[in-house]
């Protein structure tokens, strides 16, 4: 039973991150393959969103790693706790993350986005006399019938980055 019990242990760990318990990147890409298949196999329509954290080195060059990592769990635990159980989000690198949305259509998406983004920036990290504010910059885009892995997570990481030059604390839906 010990051998089995290990054998969930690492499954476990290859799969997620330690930080902030959200699947990792390598999960989350086999996930969105297979959503993608389902998708054009079964005409299901999903959506993506790449969500950065604004100002996240500012954090760790101001305050330290410490409060950077606390900044990870409380934005990982804010949106894991406000998305529906059929969708995921996982941590893509650093203080960036990957949603996936299925069964959704474009207003949907904007609308859970929203939401995010909103619960996101009335979060705020305390700690002894300091408090840091988080808000995030987003990007999402649905599933076209031609796309690949690669080309769905650019054009959302495209409109992520318009949100960031836009001002920050926004979403970007195309």
């Amino acid at each position: 039973m010990s051998i089995l019990d290990d054998n969930e242990k690492l499954k476990t760990l290859a799969m997620h991150d330690q930080l902030t318990g959200l699947p990792n990147r390598h999960y989350s890409l086999a996930l969105l393959e297979s959503r993608i298949k389902e998708s054009k196999q079964f005409d299901i329509p999903f959506g993506i969103a790449i969500l950065d954290i604004d100002h996240f080195k500012k954090v760790n060059d101001n305050y330290g790693h410490t409060i950077g990592d606390l900044v990870l769990q409380v934005f990982s635990k804010t949106c894991s706790g406000s998305i529906r159980k059929s969708d995921i989000i996982a941590r893509y690198g650093g203080e960036e993350f990957l949603c996936i949305f299925t069964g959704v259509d474009s207003d949907s998406l904007k609308i859970s986005l929203e939401q995010l983004r909103m619960l996101v920036s009335a979060s705020t990290i305390r700690k002894d006399n300091l408090s840091v504010a988080i808000t995030v910059s987003i990007g999402g885009t649905m599933v076209q019938e031609d796309d690949s892995i690669i080309s769905i997570i650019e054009r959302a990481d495209r409109l992520m980055y318009q949100s960031k030059n836009n001002g920050r604390n926004q979403v970007t839906i195309g």
